[in-house]
């Protein structure tokens, strides 16, 4: 289990918010991916879509930074071959703001958006494409790779070897939903389950907590696969 660092002289030191809002698990699944994040270096979170792996994620990397336990949340995702950044506009950071909306309104709805706006302007809350973090090693973060179904074997080892002291990540995906026949989310699992301080939370449709119509729609498209 990580443990706040110990601020040197040197070091800006935040004085934490307040969140808006408790997070508290709606399932047993859900207080067992909460139980991970807490206690992992890597949790690994899959399954369907509306069961709250974003949210999740989202919510404790906010409770890690506030409390110190990090200093930097790190967001990341894979592009599919649709979506290329050099069909949007602006640069990068702002082609790659459409991507990152699940997770600012998770954020916003925890802290609210005052706070949100300055964790974002003072580099406490960063995105990052996959691309543009070889190399770099992460120290007192939390990495957060979602939709990782559309990411490659060789993507998802590059952003987990970015981890370095006291870091840990958070892998969220649904190997339903896959745009792209060479994923690598089935392979990670099955490669990482025995890598230690690492626990997988797969989830099922009847923990979907978007709405009742959310999984009466996976429910009919789980028959029609039978």
């Amino acid at each position: 289990m990580l443990k706040p660092k110990k601020a040197s002289k040197n070091d800006v030191v935040y004085i934490p918010e307040v969140p808006t809002k408790l997070l508290k698990p709606r399932n047993p699944r859900q207080a067992a991916a909460i139980s991970s994040l807490c206690n992992n270096n890597i949790t690994i979170l899959c399954g369907p879509a509306g069961t709250g792996k974003t949210y999740l994620a989202a919510s404790k990397a906010l409770d890690f930074l506030q409390a110190g336990i990090i200093s930097q949340i790190i967001i990341t995702r894979p592009y599919v071959a649709s979506e290329k950044m050099g069909f949007l506009p602006g640069e990068v950071a702002d082609k790659f703001e459409p991507y990152l909306a699940p997770y600012m309104d998770a954020f916003a709805d925890r802290v609210g958006k005052q706070v949100l706006n300055q964790m974002l302007s003072d580099g406490r809350i960063q995105a990052q494409p996959i691309a543009f973090i070889q190399g770099k090693t992460f120290n007192d973060a939390i990495i957060l790779l979602d939709e990782v179904e559309n990411a490659t074997s060789e993507q998802i080892k590059l952003v987990l070897t970015r981890l370095g002291e006291n870091s840990r990540a958070c892998l969220m995906g649904d190997t339903d939903q896959s745009y792209i026949n060479n994923s690598g989310f089935c392979e990670a699992i099955r490669i990482l389950e025995s890598v230690p301080c690492l626990q997988i939370v797969a989830f099922e449709i009847c923990d979907v907590v978007r709405s009742e119509t959310c999984r009466h729609v996976l429910e009919a498209y789980a028959r029609a696969k039978q």
